[in-house]
């Protein structure tokens, strides 16, 4: 079990890969505006094995952390170049109490495989919608969210005049947001309903809970708003009943699927296996 000092961890290597760590965030006195960050990276290219995020008890009035906050390197005076895209790869890994598993303020690729997210954050926090001409992309094969806000939530406010995509990519996994988030999150000053065509959503024999929001957004008012998924390009994606193993979210193996409503492409049971995951308790100061 490794302990995130205060400051979090800078990586700025080109090529990073974890294996085995278990990262803990014990600072419950933090009150700054933006949440701390556990590992702050600059690298092109990340990848966590079988590694878990958590943090301790946060009292009322500190800030969670958020797992990974990606952001560009710094470039050469004058450079007119993009910067890169980060691309993060999630295998068999657990996110629990964190604001975020993943925050960028730049284009990103996620690749996850077999990872739980329990919450209480989105998996993807964007601060802006993509632009350029590098969209945002998400690859997930057996995971689960469960009790998070989102799957992606995108921050920002301003709508670009020319917003990329948001392309992901889901198979065998299982979705069941909070009861006050959605699958997909859209904060604008604007319509967000001119975003959605912008969203594109294939794979298949993954489920979202039968009482979700699939996608929501901010009214001019800051409240959040249903909006209409119909204009979202979405295949292999079905609503369902979804039972899990128990109610604690705090233990993997509850999280594990039992039941489902709808018959699936795929034989294997959708969502996380919980025998090769792990999260250590997390002693409080």
């Amino acid at each position: 079990m490794f302990q995130v000092p205060p400051e979090g961890i800078l990586l700025d290597l080109p090529h990073l890969r974890f294996e085995n760590i278990d990262f803990v965030w014990n600072h419950p006195g933090t009150t700054a505006e933006t949440p701390p960050a556990m590992i702050r990276m600059t690298s092109r290219w990340i990848e966590f094995h079988q590694c878990s995020f958590q943090s301790g008890r946060v009292p009322f009035g500190s800030l969670r952390p958020v797992a990974v906050a990606c952001r560009p390197a710094d470039r050469a005076p004058g450079a007119v170049d993009l910067p890169a895209a980060s691309h993060v790869v999630l295998d068999r890994s657990v996110f629990r109490d964190v604001e975020a598993a993943i925050a960028s303020a730049t284009a990103v690729t996620l690749q996850s495989n077999g990872s739980l997210y329990l919450g209480p954050g989105p998996v993807l926090d964007l601060a802006n919608w993509p632009t350029g001409k590098q969209p945002v992309r998400l690859a997930l094969s057996q995971c689960t969210l469960r009790n998070a806000t989102a799957l992606v939530w995108v921050r920002g406010g301003q709508v670009p005049r020319r917003p990329q995509a948001i392309v992901i990519n889901a198979e065998s996994s299982v979705f069941a947001p909070r009861a006050d988030g959605a699958l997909l999150f859209f904060e604008t000053l604007h319509d967000p309903h001119d975003l959605l065509s912008r969203v594109q959503w294939t794979g298949h024999s993954s489920l979202l809970s039968a009482d979700a929001t699939l996608v929501a957004g901010s009214s001019a008012e800051g409240e959040a708003q249903r909006l209409d998924e119909s204009q979202v390009a979405i295949e292999g994606l079905a609503r369902s009943h979804c039972e899990f193993a128990g109610p604690q979210i705090d233990l993997p193996a509850a999280s594990r699927l039992e039941h489902w409503s709808v018959p699936l492409r795929a034989s294997a049971t959708p969502g996380i296996d919980p025998g090769i995951l792990q999260l250590p308790h997390v002693p409080t100061q």
